[in-house]
């Protein structure tokens, strides 16, 4: 069986105030293999969007290991956590995580571009993704004058240019 390219061991992740201590996650453990689908699903408060930004490395833990590529990240800095992410995780908010201010292509060659891609492959690229995601023909407009579906597959696109 193929080895897991992240996995969670006893994974607690706690949040405080000057008066209470509240758990969002306690002693969680998973484990994900290459291709793998997996849906995770529980009550609203359950710690789903908890455990989303934690594997995303968007958010920190306190006790327990995740493993990546059976590497412990608990060690990670700040810079070893903008490279996780940057170079392996690729992200689908319900918030877009797009650049509004951006026209459609920007936001797509930008993407490409901080994935070390030449200005020039990154436009080639782009073009492809949008077309698969069926925004071309919308290249030149704004990200802030999409419709909400629109946010959404240009979203998807962000991600699909990342090489995670």
């Amino acid at each position: 069986m193929e080895k897991p390219i992240l996995q969670l061991e006893a994974l607690s992740k706690f949040y405080t105030s000057t008066q209470n201590v509240v758990v969002g996650l306690n002693r969680v453990s998973i484990s994900f293999s290459r291709g793998e689908f997996v849906a995770i699903t529980g009550e609203s408060g359950s710690g789903k969007s908890t455990l989303a930004h934690i594997l995303g490395g968007m958010l920190g833990y306190e006790s327990g290991e995740m493993y990546f590529g059976g590497r412990p990240t608990s060690h990670f800095d700040a810079r070893d956590w903008e490279r996780y992410r940057r170079d392996n995780i690729s992200f689908i908010s319900q918030s877009y995580g797009i650049l509004l201010s951006a026209t459609v292509l920007e936001n797509v060659v930008s993407a490409l571009r901080l994935a070390g891609m030449d200005k020039g492959q990154a436009r080639q690229e782009a073009k492809a993704i949008l077309q698969k995601v069926e925004l071309w023909e919308l290249r030149r407009r704004r990200a802030a004058k999409l419709s909400s579906g629109q946010k959404q597959r240009l979203s998807i696109a962000r991600a699909l240019a990342k090489p995670a």
